[in-house]
């Protein structure tokens, strides 16, 4: 039997043999297969989808509903604010940031 507990600042990302299923939100789990793994990552700041797409993760709507998606066209900039104060810029690209506790905002400036 497997044990996982994660904390209330980190969420986990349970997989079935490699393959993503869904979030789990804070607390104690148990798992009872050796197919099962989970990828505790941090949920303060910037999502980066372990070794998969983004859509991938997107998929599963209590992790959706958890995460700022900003789309950063070509030939823009985007700036990004949390919590109302300037945090970076963005290059084009697709960005997602947890937004479990903070607020984020994007605002793009074209370059063109």
């Amino acid at each position: 039997m497997m044990t996982i507990t994660i904390k209330d600042s980190e969420r986990g990302l349970l997989s079935k043999n490699g393959v993503f299923v869904r979030m789990l939100l804070p607390g104690h789990h148990h798992f009872f297969s050796s197919r099962w793994s989970v990828d505790v990552v941090d949920a303060e700041y910037l999502f980066v989808p372990p070794g998969g797409d983004l859509d991938t993760y997107l998929a599963d709507p209590a992790l959706a509903a958890e995460l700022y998606v900003s789309e950063v066209p070509d030939q823009t900039l985007g700036l990004h604010y949390a919590d109302g104060r300037f945090d970076c810029v963005l290059r084009s690209g697709r960005f997602a940031f947890w937004s479990t506790h903070h607020t984020h905002e994007t605002r793009m400036v074209d370059m063109r």
